[in-house]
Parts: structure tokens; sequence; C-alpha cells
């Protein structure tokens, strides 16, 4: 709207000067007329009088170009201050754009700071990721040291397993050895037995042989059941560990 107001002045300030030339063509034509006019009227009349009215005329006319240079000044100056304007308005346009460029740039910045910040994010992410990625194989190792000891423990434990059948296994073969033991002795006191039985019968005579075979046989059989009930405790006691 400005700059259409500008040209509209512009257009009013070029008809003005027209019109001022075309006066000042106007006058400096009526000036020659009047001059050649007062040239003839001075070869007519009286040259001297003549000339003062010329004189006073030639005042008159420079007076009024006077004023029409006057005119053409102020109109100049119009113009000038109109193209003032118009630089005033082009330099005003001009920071507009230059504002304009800079909050761009401002833009462009804010942008470019929002893409490091959107990067630093994601470089915190993927070092987040890492992190996790390290604890997770922390776990995993954990896991597979715990795994591990588990292992041995078991493997211990089945070691441990392994001892002790060994160790049950040679008490119950002591445990035989003793009842084998026991075995034989008892099986040796038996045939002491009979053959003290036998040579009885052989010493003494048929009655009292029969007498002493009898005590001979309690005697031996009270200390036989001793026996036995002691060897049948002992492999009471221990057969469970067999």
């Amino acid at each position: 709207m400005l700059l259409q107001k500008l040209r509209t002045t512009d257009a009013a300030s070029e008809v003005e000067d027209t019109d001022a030339a075309s006066e000042v063509e106007d006058t400096d034509a009526a000036s020659e007329v009047e001059d050649t006019d007062a040239a003839s009227e001075v070869e007519d009349t009286d040259a001297a009088s003549e000339v003062e009215d010329t004189d006073a005329a030639s005042e008159v006319e420079d007076t009024d170009a006077a004023s029409e240079v006057e005119d053409t000044d102020a109109a100049s100056e119009v113009e000038d201050t109109d193209a003032a304007s118009e630089v005033e308005d082009t330099d005003a346009a001009s920071e507009v754009e230059d504002t304009d460029a800079a909050s761009e740039d401002t833009d462009a910045a804010s942008e470019v700071e929002d893409t490091d910040a959107a990067s630093e994010v994601e470089d915190t992410d993927a070092a987040s990721e890492v992190e996790d990625t390290d604890a997770a194989s922390e776990v995993e190792d954990t896991d597979a040291a715990s795994e591990v000891e588990d292992t041995d423990a078991a493997s211990e434990v089945e070691d441990t397993d392994a001892a002790s059948e060994v160790e049950d296994t040679d008490a119950a073969s002591e445990v035989d050895r003793q009842l084998d033991g026991e075995k034989y002795e008892l099986m040796k006191y038996l045939k002491k037995l009979v053959s003290m039985q036998k040579n009885v019968s052989t010493e003494i005579g048929d009655g009292y042989a029969d007498i002493a075979r009898t005590d001979i046989a309690f005697l031996h059989f009270d200390l036989l059941v001793r026996k036995l009930v002691k060897f049948m405790k002992n492999q009471r006691e221990r057969s469970p560990m067999r």
C-alpha cells in the first residue's frame, strides 16, 4: 500500500514537473514574442520608454521565472523526499528480510540443536543398551559360574557318596570277616565237644560214661547256647549295615 502511494505521488510529481517545464517553455516563448514586439515597438516609438517598459516586463518575467524555478526546486525537493522515503521503505523492507533471514538462521540453528539433542539421546540409548548388554552378559557369566559351582558341588556330593559307599562296603567286608571268624570258632568248639564226648566214653565205663557224657553235654550245651546267642546278636546288629 505504501509503495502504491509512493508511485502515485511520483506520477503526480512527474506531471507537475512536465507542467512546470511546459510553463517555462511557454514563458520563454511569450518572452521571446514580447522581446520581438518590444524590439518592433522600439523602432516605432520612443526607444527609451519602450526599453523601460521592456525592462519592467522583463523583470516581471524574471520574477515569474524565478518563482517557477522555486516551484521546480520545491517539486524536486518533494521528489527527493519521496525518493528518500522509498529508500527508507526499501531499507525497512531489507531489515524485515534480514530479520526473516536471521529468524530462519535461528530456526536452522534450533533444528541443528534439536538434531544434536536427538543424536545425544540416541547415543545415550545406545550406551544404555550396551550397558544392558554388558549387565546381561555378566548375569549370564554369573549363571554359568553358578552352574559350574553347582556341577562341582554335585560332583563333590557324588564323590562323597562314592567314598561313603566304599566305606560302607569296607565296613560290610569287615563284618563278614568277623562273622566268618566267629563261625569258625563256633564250629571248632563243636568239633572239640564231640571229641571230648568220645574220649569220655572211651576212658570210663559204660554206666559212668553215659552220666559223664550227659554232664559234659549239658555243660557244653550251655556254653554253646551262650555262644550262639552272642553270635546271633552280633549278626542282627551288623546286618543293617550290610
